[in-house]
């Protein structure tokens, strides 16, 4: 796993496997405790992914919004690219969603929460701490 500070861009192999991915602009700035995603009613304008509170020690929300219906994954990866958790998973309406995360079972350390649909993908950080 390779941090890019200049762009802000986190890059990683999958175990023993030829996968590569990188989890584009990791920000520290904005919101503090988590990233909001607004749940208010109203058309969906923008692919949205939010967790909130962004360091937790038991469980966390997960937040994310559709522009347009369609096949939508939402999962939770430790730094090394082992899946830890999928929170949805399936064909989704356009719209705001929510799902809970609950991070009790989980060790310690920095999670990455995936959110892809076929037109974008989306990463945020999740601390886990004890």
């Amino acid at each position: 796993m390779v941090y890019c500070r200049y762009h802000r861009y986190l890059f990683a192999t999958k175990g023993h496997s030829d996968e590569f991915w990188s989890y584009g602009k990791l920000t520290n700035y904005g919101i503090q405790g988590g990233d909001v995603v607004n749940l208010s009613d109203g058309p969906v304008k923008r692919f949205e992914l939010g967790v909130w509170p962004s360091i937790t020690r038991d469980r966390a929300e997960v937040k994310y919004a559709l522009p347009r219906a369609g096949r939508v994954m939402v999962r939770l990866f430790d730094v090394s690219g082992r899946q830890a958790a999928v929170l949805a998973e399936g064909w989704h309406e356009s719209g705001r969603y929510s799902a809970n995360v609950e991070t009790s079972h989980l060790a310690q350390g920095i999670y990455l929460l995936k959110c892809e649909t076929a037109d974008n993908v989306k990463t945020r950080k999740l601390v886990v701490q004890r």
